[in-house]
């Protein structure tokens, strides 16, 4: 029985992917119950996600996709939140970057009173031409 000393070896170049880097949050849009929070796309990032908390309180998933820009509403008003986002791919994810706002105070409530509405149609105007 023969045995050879050769060996064949194949080898494929995997993609040298890491985690992403940490994004940055843009200046963000703050309403009454909603804030929209936007950041610049990172390299090799497949997907974001956006937590958010009150206080110390325990961290809410608000928001998780591939865009670059989040709005989380149903927000309470004139309350600071504190906000988190990450970067994702398959190697991993990035740090967190953090943010705090404060929602704005609910405007004015303007009520508008009614004493009469009236409605004119063509067939009730009179045209009256003069000489």
């Amino acid at each position: 029985m023969a045995y050879s000393n050769y060996a064949t070896i194949s080898a494929t170049t995997l993609p040298d992917l890491h985690p992403p880097e940490t994004p940055v949050f843009l200046t963000p849009v703050v309403g009454s119950d909603r804030v929209i929070l936007s950041w610049d796309a990172v390299a090799n990032a497949t997907g974001y996600s956006v937590e958010y908390r009150t206080g110390s309180g325990a961290w809410v998933a608000g928001w998780s996709g591939a865009k670059t820009k989040a709005i989380i509403t149903g927000l309470t008003p004139e309350t600071e939140y504190e906000f988190r986002l990450k970067a994702s791919n398959a190697d991993g994810d990035s740090g967190w970057a953090t943010i705090a706002v404060k929602t704005k105070a609910v405007g004015p409530i303007r009520i508008i009173r009614f004493e009469r509405i009236s409605v004119v149609t063509p067939q009730e105007t009179n045209i009256v031409k003069g000489g």
